[in-house]
């Protein structure tokens, strides 16, 4: 009689399955929708270009500490563009435009609170002053998302971008939409969904 560690063992390891999608995956990839990848190495290179210029110039060092646009570039848009092509591999397509959705949310937190309280020594204060704002005067984050649009001369791009990552990726209908869409084209039935293996179930 096979014991329950038995049993355990000879199962397919979640590590290994994992692995084989995202190598099967990565191969879809590059063979169907090259476009995408390269966008999300783009976003990623975007960020390793910023550090930098903070790490190497002596005078603005003092930016890790002041500036909300530094916290922007080390805390969020470093880690969550890397997050996207891990995200990508697995399948986990909500997963990447949720990251893109909170990049966009703290891309104009951070810029517009640097921009309008430069006189505040330190980034987390900056930030708080922008939120407490936005509750005085009972604004939304769409709001900054406009106002981000509008500094940087390109009208509403930002705001529609961030509502159509909120309708489609983070609200139930827009999802579910999705989903019906995806599998109602062929193609994706060659993108693996990275799930556990039938009977390999961890405790």
């Amino acid at each position: 009689m096979t014991t329950a560690t038995e049993q355990s063992a000879s199962r397919p390891s979640m590590l290994a399955f994992i692995c084989e999608r995202i190598k099967e995956n990565e191969e879809f990839l590059r063979s169907n929708t090259r476009d995408v990848e390269d966008e999300i190495v783009k976003l990623i290179n975007e960020a390793i270009d910023n550090i930098p210029h903070m790490v190497e110039v002596p005078e603005k060092r003092d930016y890790y500490v002041e500036r909300a646009m530094a916290f922007f570039i080390h805390h969020v848009l470093m880690p969550f563009s890397c997050a996207n092509y891990v995200n990508l591999l697995v399948s986990n397509l909500p997963g990447c435009f949720m990251g893109l959705r909170l990049m966009l949310e703290s891309l104009a937190k951070c810029y517009l609170a640097d921009a309008r309280y430069s006189e505040i020594p330190f980034f987390q204060e900056r930030l708080q002053k922008f939120d407490k704002e936005l509750q005085r005067k009972r604004q939304s984050i769409s709001k900054a998302m406009i106002d981000l649009g509008n500094e940087l001369g390109i009208g509403d791009g930002f705001f529609t971008l961030w509502r159509k990552l909120s309708q489609d990726w983070l609200h139930t209908a827009g999802f579910a939409n999705k989903v019906v869409d995806a599998y109602s084209d062929e193609i994706v039935h060659e993108f693996r969904s990275c799930r556990p293996p039938v009977g390999a179930k961890r405790r």
